[in-house]
């Protein structure tokens, strides 16, 4: 009550972290944080950071992701038109998931989940060329808002509307991305509404459903020797170390890419080979990544 953090969402986790870490985690989700990714084709980040200063905002460069930076005054930001050609609104958490696919060179990736498409577009920024992408969802809304970004950043792309959990497709895939649906009470900072929205408990076993769903599909389409990169904007197990705690037995837990965040809830043994992204320690949205690799 005296945070104003839904109840349901502390009995949750409060098993998984100390009363003391508990404390700083539900604090930090009264603070907006902002990050700006830059769209290194159209200017360099040094370039933005001047004319954001300019604009009398306190900002620096990330010192991991040096095309991101962060507002440190976010409370009065507001994106000047100058700069929104060339910047993106997008969270640092977001921005790790995508690092994570570790895109290359002749890659041709599969997103389950792509709309409205900035992980997309970021994918095929990082290599810059030659990079081939099948962007699938299932709302043909949030497609036709992303259609214009993926196309600006990745022209070898293909965006597909249908639900994803039935992928309609024949090829396997070397790279998979599912960012998938969630509760998103990792985001209650980003979003005041998102407070009230799970003040009362959602049909967390729906969601659950779906989400096996879709890394079912994900499972099917990967090639030997490949890998998805699985994640969810969420703070609950069910969302994350639950759905890929019981996976076939010719696919593997294997953090290598995944580049910051911690180890999982360290209630399941597998906790070393996933991460966790929380606002308190990381200064981001609370975040689940997994890196599945098919073996062979």
């Amino acid at each position: 009550v005296k945070h104003s953090f839904p109840q349901w969402i502390i009995d949750k986790i409060k098993k998984f972290m100390n009363k003391g870490e508990l404390i700083k985690l539900i604090k930090s989700f009264k603070y907006r944080r902002i990050w700006l990714r830059v769209n290194t084709y159209l200017a360099s980040t040094k370039d933005v950071l001047r004319l954001l200063r300019e604009y009398g905002f306190n900002a620096r460069i990330d010192e991991n992701y040096r095309y991101l930076v962060e507002i440190l005054n976010p409370e009065s930001f507001v994106l000047p038109k100058s700069l929104r050609k060339v910047v993106l609104i997008q969270d640092k958490a977001s921005i790790i998931v995508a690092e994570s696919v570790a895109p290359q060179k002749g890659d041709v990736i599969l997103d389950l989940a792509a709309a409205p498409g900035m992980k997309t577009s970021l994918l095929c920024q990082l290599v810059e060329s030659d990079l081939e992408i099948v962007a699938m969802d299932i709302s043909l809304r949030r497609l036709k808002e992303g259609y214009k970004i993926i196309n600006e950043f990745c022209p070898y792309s293909h965006t597909i509307c249908a639900d994803s959990r039935l992928a309609p497709l024949y090829s396997k895939f070397n790279k998979i991305l599912l960012d998938s649906p969630c509760t998103n009470s990792g985001a209650i900072n980003q979003d005041p509404g998102l407070r009230l929205a799970l003040w009362k408990k959602p049909n967390i076993a729906k969601l659950t459903t779906l989400q096996r769903d879709l890394l079912r599909s994900a499972l099917n389409h990967l090639q030997k020797g490949g890998a998805i990169i699985y994640s969810t904007c969420s703070l609950l197990p069910e969302e994350g170390e639950e759905i890929v705690n019981a996976l076939p037995s010719d696919f593997l837990l294997d953090p290598a890419s995944i580049r910051s965040g911690i180890g999982g809830y360290e209630y399941y043994s597998f906790s070393r080979n996933v991460r966790r992204l929380f606002p308190h320690i990381h200064r981001t949205a609370g975040f689940f990544i997994a890196r599945i690799v098919r073996k062979g």
